[in-house]
């Protein structure tokens, strides 16, 4: 993960006039952000399985865009 940031603010600074946004072609920036993000994976599958034991509560508390995300998950992870 600190690579991919040093990496962005070597590309910031050497490219000032890129448009805002989050646009990176530099296979180091990628992977640094991928495995930065599989390391999210097992959380959220951890909240969903918790989440999921209790359903109505889960309906009641939580936004539909998590509902999303962890069916998304649970497609991938089909144990949850």
């Amino acid at each position: 993960m600190i690579r991919s940031f040093f990496r962005q603010a070597a590309d910031l600074l050497e490219h000032p006039e890129k448009a805002p946004g989050w646009s990176y072609h530099d296979a180091a920036i990628l992977q640094s952000q991928g495995r930065g993000s599989m390391a999210l994976v097992p959380i959220i599958l951890q909240i969903a399985a918790e989440l999921l034991a209790d359903a109505d509560d889960f309906r009641r508390r939580r936004a539909p865009g998590l509902v999303v995300l962890i069916f998304k998950c649970a497609n991938v992870h089909p144990k949850i």
